[in-house]
C-alpha cells in the first residue's frame, strides 16, 4: 500500500529526482531505485553506510552517502530540481535532525514531495518513533512544514497489518483526497 503511494506521488508530480535520509540496509532506496531516476541516500552509521553502499551497487542511479543528513542535504540541496521527493528516516541517534532536515526543504524547495517515515498516525495502531523530544507527530513538525502544502495519512479504514505510520506532504490538495474526523485528511486511494 505505501509503495503504491509512492509510485502515485512520482507519477503525479512528476518526480525527478530522490533524496532519502537514513539509509540503513538500502531496501527503501533499491525501492526508489526501481522508478530509473536519480536517488541520493544519505547513512550516518558506518556499518549500514558500509551494507548498503554493497547491497547497492548495482543500481546505477543511486548515489550513498555517509554523514549527518542535515550536513550532507547542505550540499545537495542546492543541485535539485524543485520536483524532488523527499524520504525522511534518520531519526534513530541522539541528534533528531527531521526539523533541520525539513527546514530545509521549507527554504530551498518548498514545492517538493516529503513522506516522514515511523510517524505517529491518528485512528491507526501503527508504530512510530518517539524521542527526548516527544513523538513524531504532527505537532512536532507542523510548524517547519512548507507553508502552502498539504499533509496526508493514509486512509484509517484499509485494514492493513501493524506497520509503521508515515506522512505524506504534497505541494497542492490533492481531489483523491478524503476529510475524516477532527479535519485529519487521508488518502482515498487503495
Amino acid at each position: 500500500m505505501v509503495e503504491r503511494e509512492c509510485a502515485r506521488l512520482i507519477e503525479r508530480y512528476a518526480i525527478e529526482h530522490i533524496i532519502e535520509t537514513g539509509t540503513y540496509k538500502g531496501t527503501t532506496t533499491r525501492f526508489f531505485s526501481s522508478f530509473g531516476i536519480p536517488v541520493d541516500t544519505i547513512e550516518i552509521d558506518q556499518t549500514n553506510f558500509s551494507e548498503a553502499s554493497a547491497s547497492l551497487r548495482d543500481a546505477s542511479n543511486v548515489t550513498v552517502h555517509i554523514g549527518n543528513s542535515v550536513s550532507v542535504l547542505q550540499t545537495l540541496i542546492p543541485k535539485l530540481p524543485s520536483r524532488t521527493l523527499f524520504y525522511l528516516d534518520a531519526h534513530w541517534h541522539s541528534y533528531w535532525p527531521l526539523r533541520d532536515e525539513l527546514t530545509m526543504i521549507r527554504e530551498h524547495l518548498p514545492q517538493a514531495v516529503i513522506i516522514i517515515d515511523d510517524f505517529k498516525t491518528p485512528f491507526r495502531n501503527y508504530n512510530f518513533d518517539c524521542y527526548i523530544q516527544g513523538p513524531c507527530d504532527i505537532n512536532y513538525v507542523r510548524d517547519v512544514l512548507p507553508n502552502t502544502c498539504t499533509y496526508y495519512y493514509l486512509n484509517k479504514t484499509l485494514r492493513v497489518p501493524t506497520g509503521v505510520g508515515k506522512l505524506f506532504v504534497v505541494p497542492d490538495t490533492p481531489s483523491d483526497l478524503v476529510q475524516l474526523e477532527n479535519g485529519v485528511l487521508f488518502s482515498t486511494t487503495p
